[in-house]
């Protein structure tokens, strides 16, 4: 399977991500680095702030993060983005194993 509809499947599954990407197609397994949305600067460079709609899901998750540094730290944010990788994997994965 092609790595975009999964990238897509996991970013859909938790608003925290900004960007997922999957390599390993054609192999037993695949790795993939996920990024934070984060909020740009003028130049156009990721900033340690948070956009406005992560600060509410981390308050809804009661994180305690307010920065993308914190939050890349926070065990209810690893947890949030591992649920949602875990639900791709469960309801959407094809494993040819």
């Amino acid at each position: 399977m092609a790595p975009v509809p999964i990238e897509q499947a996991i970013k859909d599954r938790c608003v925290l991500i900004s960007n997922a990407f999957i390599v390993g197609e054609g192999k037993k397994f695949l790795s993939g680095l996920i990024t934070l949305k984060c909020i740009m600067s003028p130049n156009l460079d990721p900033t340690d702030e948070l956009p406005d709609a992560s600060k509410r899901i981390l308050a809804e998750i009661e994180s305690g993060a307010t920065t993308v540094s914190e939050a890349l730290k926070c065990p209810k944010v690893k947890s949030l983005v591992d649920n949602a990788i875990r639900d791709y994997n469960v309801n959407d994965a094809i494993s040819h194993a």
